[in-house]
């Protein structure tokens, strides 16, 4: 149950990142002027920020073999983080 609520918490992340990355302007002057699109932007990364500490409280609550669980599903890759699969 946790190890699926963590990944889905992962997903959750990454997808909200990369809607940002696809939608952010090039300068700040042009971000500021976005309006609501900007208020979308922000809220997008306050939700993935909202979605790690929500995973690392989940894993402060647990022993701390649940480092290992969060490695399992979290891999690096040259081009970005993705999620396992398992």
């Amino acid at each position: 149950m946790r190890k699926k609520l963590i990944k889905s918490k992962i997903e959750k992340i990454l997808e909200s990142l990369k809607l940002v990355e696809e939608n952010l302007p090039e300068g700040f002057k042009t971000f500021q002027s976005l309006g609501l699109i900007r208020d979308g932007i922000s809220k997008r990364v306050e939700f993935a920020i909202q979605n790690i500490v929500d995973i690392c409280v989940m894993l402060r609550m647990t022993s701390t073999s649940s480092w290992s669980l969060l490695k399992s599903f979290w891999r690096v890759k040259d081009e970005g983080f993705s999620v396992s699969s398992r």
